[in-house]
This record gives C-alpha cells, structure tokens and sequence, in this order.
C-alpha cells in the first residue's frame, strides 16, 4: 500500500482541479518511475469533513425520554386548546338555523359595490353589524330551531 495526497487546487488562471502526490518514497527517485499502484491494485480515497450538521433528532436525542415525551406532550396540548378555543362564543355564528337572510344581505353589500352605490352599500353593511353584535335580532332573523338532521346524512 501507498500513501499519497489528494489535493483540490482552486486556480482562476488554469481553473481548479485535484492533485495526487506520493508521500514519502525515495526523493532520488524520477517521477515518471515512482508508480502509485501495482497492477490489479485499486484506489480508496478518505474524506474527512471538519465538522458535521446536526440534525433535529440529533438534539432531540440529548433531550432524554423525559424531554421528547414533555415536548410532544405540550405540542399535542395547544393544538388541542387552539382548536377548542373560545368555541363558546364562536357557536352561535357557526350553528344558524336558517342563515339564508344574511347571506343575501351579504350578496346586496356585494352588488352596490360592484355598481358603484356606495351609499346603500354603507347602508347595507351597517345593518349586517348591527345584527351580528345583537344576537337577540339574529336569532329572530336566523330561527330559533335547529332543523333536525336524518341519520343518513
């Protein structure tokens, strides 16, 4: 076996390129009769990086059980709360009745504005706040009921 250096030369001039010299060997000796290999021989290269990128489970792993399970623990527990959060106050604009008059106050503040009355589109959108901070006129105007729902649906 033969030690040898591998080197990559960055040139501007004659452009980079790699460099293969024999460690060591007889200085007296001509290069041409240095040979690197025998016959049948082959080359290993090894690289050597000075420093490696961590990774998330790199840092997770330092953690300890403990860490992993607190971390997915607190992680699955807001998702949880965001999803529930102020569910209370959001019902009763998600479970309307019949909520066909809003939307179609919401298609005529649509409309002016796509006409270019921007008086009745005022007038309009007011009425549509007015009812939303009410929820008494909103139940009136939306139903009290909810329509039953069959089985199969």
């Amino acid at each position: 076996m033969t030690d040898a250096e591998l080197k990559y030369i960055v040139d501007k001039k004659s452009g980079n390129y790699w460099t293969l010299t024999r460690m060591g060997g007889d200085p007296n000796q001509k290069k041409e009769d240095q040979t690197f290999f025998a016959e049948g021989d082959t080359m290993t290269v090894c690289l050597v990086n000075e420093y490696a990128l961590g990774s998330i489970f790199s840092s997770l792993g330092s953690l300890g059980f403990i860490g992993i399970y607190v971390t997915v623990v607190l992680a699955v527990g807001r998702i949880v709360r965001e999803l529930f959060d102020k569910v209370s106050q959001r019902v009763i604009y998600e479970e309307m009745p019949n909520p066909d008059d809003l939307r179609e106050i919401c298609n005529a503040i649509y409309i002016a504005r796509m006409e270019g009355n921007y008086k009745k589109e005022y007038r309009l959108y007011n009425t549509l706040i007015r009812l939303y901070r009410s929820p008494e006129m909103l139940l009136k105007l939306t139903g009290l009921t909810i329509p039953k729902k069959s089985i199969n649906e």
